[in-house]
């Protein structure tokens, strides 16, 4: 069996062959026995944008303490506006909260996607996207189709997904009191 549409994927996005053979699925290079598959299921990857600000904050009061320390370890306790100061670790610190603030944007205007991810017994997961949702639903029942039946073969082209899951909120989420985080997932 060969999924309808076996090329969903756009030609100028990175391509992942997604196929079933043996029992055995394939996403691009990697192989995952069927019998292992625990989860198939679609879902909106988005930023977890509080957590990224939270974490670029923390990090913009580090580099300021940092540079104000050098500055008066410098300078011996010299006021900033002095004429005779050295202001290098100043200038320093700006470079490099800038650069923070520009990582802060960047991360910031990641765009949610919509995802297939296909999780495992041993807590490995797989994501590929498309640009449709109702495709992915759609390659979702097939992979189950295939799946539970062995003798079955498919293959289909998808959008390969590479992100750090660290800087998204994946999965549904819950309310969990009594933790620190206070979300957490099914």
């Amino acid at each position: 069996m060969t999924g309808a549409g076996a090329d969903l994927a756009p030609a100028t996005r990175d391509v992942v062959t997604l196929r079933v053979s043996r029992r055995m699925l394939w996403v691009g290079e990697a192989a995952y026995p069927t019998r292992n598959i625990t989860r198939i299921h679609t879902y909106l990857l988005a930023p977890a944008r509080g957590r990224i600000i939270r974490r670029h904050l923390a990090c913009l009061a580090v580099v300021a303490i940092v540079a104000l320390g050098l500055y008066w370890m410098v300078n011996a306790g010299g006021s900033p506006f002095d004429s005779e100061t050295d202001g290098s670790p100043l200038a320093i610190g700006v470079i490099v909260g800038l650069s923070v603030l520009v990582s802060l944007a960047v991360r910031l205007s990641a765009a949610a996607k919509h995802v297939l991810e296909i999780e495992t017994a041993s807590g490995s997961r797989a994501l590929v996207t498309l640009a449709r949702p109702d495709h992915l639903r759609r390659l979702a029942e097939e992979l189950t189709h295939v799946i539970e039946n062995p003798q079955a073969d498919y293959h289909v082209n998808v959008e390969g997904l590479s992100v750090n899951l660290k800087n998204y909120v994946s999965g549904t989420q819950i309310n969990q009191y009594g933790n620190q985080n206070r979300a957490g997932l099914l």
